[in-house]
Formats: C-alpha cells, sequence, structure tokens
C-alpha cells in the first residue's frame, strides 16, 4: 500500500512540476511625452488583458503608459517569471518604428528628435529585447500581437521612414 501511494504522490508531483503557465505581458501606450498622443491603446490594452485573464486563463501582467525604466524593470520580472513549457502572450499597442531590418517599439518618454542609432537604445527592439529573452527559458509557445500605429513618428527624420 505505502509503494502505491508513493507511486501516485510521484506521478501527482511529476505532473504538478510539469504543469505550464500561461502568461501574457501586455503593454499600451497611450499619452507620449513628446511622440504624439494615441486614441485608442490603452482601451486596447485593456481589451486584451480582459481576454487572456478572464477567457482564457492567463496569468497577466498589464502596464499603461509605461517609461522606458518601467518597461525594462516589469520585462526584466516577467522574463524571470517564464518556466520551461509555459505559454507566453507578448502584447504591444502604442508608437513602433522600424529600420528596415528591426521592428522597435516606443515607450512613453521615447524621444521625438534624435539621431537612430539613439533611438535604438531608447526603444525596444521586439525581437532581441523581447521575443529572443522569451525564447530562451524554453516556453512552449511564444505569441506576439504587435498593434503599433500606422504613422511613423520618426518617417522624416531616418532613411528607412516607412510606415508602422
Amino acid at each position: 500500500m505505502r509503494i502505491l501511494i508513493a507511486l501516485c504522490l510521484a506521478m501527482l508531483l511529476t505532473a504538478f512540476a510539469n504543469a505550464q503557465t500561461k502568461r501574457a505581458f501586455i503593454v499600451g501606450v497611450q499619452n507620449y511625452d513628446e511622440l504624439t498622443d494615441l486614441t485608442k491603446t490603452l482601451a486596447d490594452a485593456e481589451g486584451y488583458a480582459d481576454v487572456f485573464a478572464n477567457q482564457l486563463g492567463f496569468e497577466v501582467t498589464k502596464l499603461t503608459d509605461p517609461s522606458f525604466t518601467d518597461f525594462l524593470i516589469a520585462l526584466s520580472d516577467f522574463e524571470a517569471s517564464i518556466e520551461e513549457g509555459d505559454e507566453i502572450v507578448f502584447v504591444f499597442s502604442g508608437h513602433g518604428w522600424s529600420d528596415g531590418a528591426r521592428n522597435f517599439v516606443a515607450m512613453r518618454d521615447a524621444p521625438l528628435r534624435t539621431t537612430e542609432v539613439v533611438l535604438e537604445r531608447l526603444t525596444f527592439d521586439l525581437n532581441e529585447s523581447v521575443i529572443n529573452k522569451f525564447r530562451a527559458k524554453d516556453p512552449s509557445l511564444v505569441l506576439a500581437i504587435v498593434d503599433a500605429c500606422r504613422d511613423n513618428p520618426y518617417e522624416n527624420d531616418f532613411r528607412s521612414g516607412e510606415s508602422g
């Protein structure tokens, strides 16, 4: 009988250890210090947070109008929480830009007038700063939903000047 109980307990602990957690990191930036303010991004972030938390059972981390530092700290904490096999979703609604090869997202305090080199350091490269960091934790799923505005706030400042 003890062997049967021990076996059942071992199976239960193994199942618990392998259980995956659904985690969503949702960011909405609407009110910018220097870039043009947006109108629907906070409502979009709230809608995503509601769906992922209440309908899909995700643990949600939601940021609204974060600064560069606020985002970096919250992203680091979120990344540290990821365990192998988790399902991870990243949602961003706000300003973004592209250099033609990479895509970046801008937080509340992103500068309007600057050089492309400086801007690369003051915004977040989606692949390098977010997606690849999540993938390194070996989740079973990484999904990114990026709802960046279609007007590139930097289109007149840089060579690549593409729409968002």
